[in-house]
Order: C-alpha cells, then structure tokens, then sequence
C-alpha cells in the first residue's frame, strides 16, 4: 500500500513504540487505564496492558532487552520499507460525462473510459426528443426513455436528461446542451470534458469539438480510429448483450429489428454495412454485460416506421 496518510501514520506509530521502549515508559493508555482504576478504588497491574493481559497467550517469556530489540529491529525495517518503496498519492480521476444513447458504442466508451485510469464518469447525458404525443425517445435511435433510465440504474450510474422538442433543430439542441453542461458543472465543478462514442465520421467530431469549445468544455472520443469489426468483436468477447432496434430502411431490412446482436447477425449484414452501424445503418440497446450490476429484461413490441427509420418499441426492466 503505498497511500502516503497511511505509509506516515504507520511510520509514526511504530516510531513512537521504539522510543517508547527505549526509554522505559508505558504506553500512555496503560498509565491512563491504570489511573482510571485506581480513582475507581480497583487494583492495578504492573507492567504493560500487553503484558498483564495477552502476554501469555501472544509473547514467549523473554527478557526486557529481547523485546527492546525486536522492537528496534521492527521499527527500522518500517524506516526501511519507507524509504527503499516511498509512499506516493494516487493520481485524482478528472471528472467525465458521457453522452449516451444506449446503444454498444456508448457502453464500449463507457468502458474504455472507467478502465483508462484517468476518467471518472460522474453521469450520463441522454437527448431525449419530446414527441407531441408526450412520448419522450433517445433522439435519433428511437429508444423510450425509461429504457436508458433502467439501463443507467443498472449500469450504477446517474442519468441527466437533454430534452429537445421533436424537430426542435439544432439551435435548441446548442441551448439544451449549454443548459445541462452548467447544471452538471455546478454538481461537479471540476469538470471540464464530455465523451462521446463515435468512431469515425470526422465531420461529426468536428462539430462536437467546435460546439463544446464555445461553451468551454474539451470533448473526449476514447474509441476513437479503432477499427470497427475489431470493436464489434471485443464487444461481444467481454460478454456485452444488445438488441437492433433501429435500422434504416435503405440500407437493412426492418426483419432485423429485435434480433440480438451477435457473430451470426454481423456475418449477415451487407458487405458496404459497418459492423458497428457507425454510418447509422442500425442502432443497438445494451441490455446486460461486465458492468451491469443486473441484467435487464425486455420486452419488445411493434415495430414502427418514420420515414426512412424503422424503430422497435421495447421496455426495460431490472431482472432482480
């Protein structure tokens, strides 16, 4: 153990035994017990508590110098140990939010972050798009809310919300997240990054870059240029669980929408289709893995369709 608070009160009290015995003096306790006896009318002991109480159970009888020595010997392979492995402060995690829409990229950064070293991810930043059937949807991947709510408890993590209008465009989407980076910045006010999941695509990276620098955040991209089918790989080696639940239709056939996201469904999409769907191809819900603390259990329904988009309905809950 090398924390410096512990390394140095050890090296203390063991100091203070050594000069204790070198000089002859009983433990400040024992006196204190002793003093507490007599003004209670007890009888008192000689010598040590050590030695009245466990010495015959814990020492064999040796003289007063053996134990001066052992002591002494004891005391200077502290000194030793201190000196030859100094004690050292472990490194602070810089605080980090993750931009989540629920889906395998997400939990692969969310994991390369907690096992950097250097993160600690303090929440989860969902955008939520509000439909005008009061519906609240992860924008973009059409996943209920209370889904990537179940998932967050889960996962042991708090989840902060992003709520946009449906269509609200990208000016509300710009005061939305200015709004949840100064509400999250006053919970934790050290932090200054905000990570996200993509792979790839430069231009989004760019824009994500150049919006969070305007309101004075570092954006951070830990899966960043690794490639995809090596992800897709790793994803599913480490024991991840998802689900497709979204596909567009110009590219994937709505039939794989609910099927699980394993060997067989990769080796069955179309040469030109990214295997982590980073071209919005598809999209996934985790719903169990290493970080888990339960498995989720879902319940799929229908299918619907906006547009070029065909979305699964689904719900999520703790198995436990």
């Amino acid at each position: 153990m090398r924390d410096p608070v512990f390394r140095l009160a050890h090296l203390a009290t063991i100091g203070f035994v050594v000069a204790q015995t070198w000089l002859g003096e009983l433990c400040p306790l024992t006196v204190w017990e002793q003093d507490l006896r007599r003004i209670a009318g007890q009888e008192t002991y000689e010598g040590s508590f050590v030695a009245h109480w466990l010495g015959r159970l814990l020492y064999v009888e040796a003289p007063w110098w053996a134990f001066l020595w052992a002591y002494s010997l004891f005391g200077l392979a502290v000194l030793l140990a201190f000196l030859l492995v100094p004690p050292r402060r472990a490194p602070a995690l810089n605080p980090i939010v993750l931009a989540t829409g629920g889906g395998k990229d997400s939990i692969l950064a969310l994991d390369a972050l907690l096992g950097s070293g250097r993160w600690h991810v303090s929440a989860l930043l969902v955008t939520v798009w509000e439909g005008a059937d009061g519906s609240e949807r992860v924008a973009g991947h059409g996943i209920p809310l209370a889904a990537v709510r179940a998932q967050a408890r889960a996962l042991g993590l708090p989840l902060r919300i992003m709520r946009i209008p449906a269509g609200g465009g990208d000016r509300r989407y710009r005061e939305a997240l200015a709004e949840a980076l100064e509400q999250l910045a006053w919970l934790e006010p050290r932090l200054a990054h905000l990570a996200f999941g993509d792979l790839f695509l430069a231009d989004i990276r760019r824009y994500r870059e150049d919006l969070l620098a305007s309101l004075g955040f570092e954006a951070v991209f830990p899966l960043w240029g690794r490639p995809t089918r090596e992800l897709a790989g790793s994803f599913l080696a480490a024991g991840w669980r998802a689900r497709v639940v979204a596909v567009d239709r110009r590219r994937l056939p709505p039939a794989l929408l609910g099927r699980e996201y394993d060997e067989r469904l990769l080796a069955e999409l179309p040469p030109d289709c990214d295997p982590c769907g980073e071209n919005g191809e598809f999209h996934t819900f985790v719903y169990g893995g290493p970080r888990f603390r339960d498995l989720l259990t879902l319940r799929l329904g229908a299918t619907r369709e906006e547009g070029d988009l065909a979305f699964l309905e689904l719900s999520a809950e703790t198995s436990a």
